[in-house]
């Protein structure tokens, strides 16, 4: 369901696969590690992406529009869980999760750019 989030480009596929593994990362370990119920580990693992994204300097723009999309998918995240948690049990979906996480910020590191160092001003007398 976020896969429909960003589709911008073959580069983004590599983002688009880290937000997706920390958002799943974040809500089974809210249902699992903290015994949140489902719909509490779904906003914290909403609140937990934003803020990977933002402690990565991610564009505002793109913040702001993945917030808002989730919060309006938000029931829908919420009934996926519940549904996967159902269906694939807590050990495997953990284990899965965890995978992607690490290829996904493996990936992710990869391809970062640095970003531009401030320059220092010059006093002109």
């Amino acid at each position: 369901m976020l896969r429909a989030i960003i589709n911008y480009s073959c580069d983004m596929q590599i983002i688009q696969n880290w937000i997706l593994a920390v958002y799943d990362d974040a809500a089974l370990h809210g249902v699992i590690g903290q015994g949140l119920c489902i719909a509490a580990a779904v906003n914290q693992a909403i609140d937990t992406t934003i803020d990977e994204l933002v402690g990565r300097h991610a564009p505002p723009e793109l913040v702001t529009a993945l917030h808002q999309r989730m919060l309006c998918e938000r029931k829908s995240m919420i009934y996926s869980l519940g549904h996967d948690l159902e269906v694939e049990g807590h050990t495997a979906l953990q284990r899965c999760a965890q995978a992607r996480l690490v290829d996904a910020s493996s990936a992710l590191a990869a391809h970062q750019v640095e970003k531009p160092r401030p320059r220092a001003l010059t006093l002109v007398k």
